[in-house]
């Protein structure tokens, strides 16, 4: 089964950098009205092609309040159901170093709630607030394609060929 980094970005949300080693990774940012609904579609999606979320990552736009934060409850939800799945995984939310106090103090209270649902199982949750170098690539993620291209298993795979 094929490990997947799914990363979900929220209008105005920052690329979060690198975001591990999984074999694939699906990014994908939609208007906030549709975001959970693309998620969980994506999720299906990938589930019906044999393939399993190792890494979800919410890419966090600057906004807070209570609509915002609901919405973001319900993807992290959704992020860490699809990850319970796979037996294992690690959900990040994050956010650009230079978030307001009120948008960490609610990052850091959603992962706290979250927490109740990752107790007993191989689940982990991060925050990552990342500095404006690594998070001002654009979409789509070209950089991360290009040190795909060349990791040891790629140039194995043009070296046979």
């Amino acid at each position: 089964m094929t490990k997947v980094a799914l990363v979900i970005m929220e209008r105005g949300g920052g690329w979060p950098g690198h975001v591990g080693s999984s074999e694939e990774l699906v990014a994908f940012a939609h208007d906030d009205a549709e975001l959970l609904s693309r998620t969980r579609d994506r999720i299906a999606g990938l589930r019906a092609t044999g393939r399993s979320i190792s890494l979800a990552v919410l890419a966090c736009s600057a906004e807070s309040g209570q609509a915002v934060r609901g919405r973001r409850t319900e993807v992290a939800r959704l992020l860490l159901s699809a990850l319970k799945d796979g037996g294992f995984g690690r959900l990040v939310l994050s956010a650009r170093d230079s978030a307001s106090q009120s948008l960490r103090e609610e990052l850091l209270s959603l992962a706290g709630d979250l927490t109740a649902v990752v107790q007993g199982s191989q689940l982990t949750i991060s925050l990552r607030f990342a500095p404006p170098a690594s998070l001002s690539r654009s979409f789509p993620v070209t950089p991360l394609r290009r040190r795909a291209e060349g990791s040891p298993r790629d140039r194995a795979h043009k070296g046979a060929a």
